[in-house]
């Protein structure tokens, strides 16, 4: 359970608000694409490819390429320990705006919770099917 508690801030329910209104199906298809570019598991075996591929180079390379490979892992391992001890609450959409696209009613029915990845959710799904089976 987290310690620490961090409410939206009047500057996240603005920016939420904002994109709630502006936000369509192309916009969001852009940014799923963006999203699927900078998740933590494509970059780690994008770094560890990389790092592997460089082991046999010149010095400044293979460092290069381990400094890569370990900034990635860190940088995919941290967010999981801050969560462990911060809950951060979503800005809810006022009941005012249309729901725009499917996150957005999501958002409505689920209310302040933050929302997991797709790659989480799927991994989710794919457990909950095992079990099933």
């Amino acid at each position: 359970m987290a310690r620490i508690s961090v409410p939206p801030t009047r500057l996240d329910k603005d920016v939420a608000r904002v994109i709630a209104r502006r936000t369509d199906p192309p916009i969001e298809g852009g940014a799923e694409a963006l999203t699927w570019g900078a998740d933590e598991h494509v970059l780690i075996v994008a770094a560890a490819i990389g790092w592997l591929l460089t082991r046999k180079s010149e010095e400044p390379v293979s460092r290069l390429s381990t400094h890569v490979l370990v900034c990635s892992l860190a940088t995919a391992i941290l967010p999981h320990v801050l969560k462990a001890f911060v809950e951060q609450e979503r800005p809810r959409p006022s009941h005012d705006q249309r729901p725009l696209a499917w996150h957005s009613i999501l958002r409505e029915i689920v209310g302040r919770v933050s929302f997991r990845s797709r790659p989480a959710c799927r991994r989710s799904r794919i457990r909950r099917d095992a079990i099933a089976i």
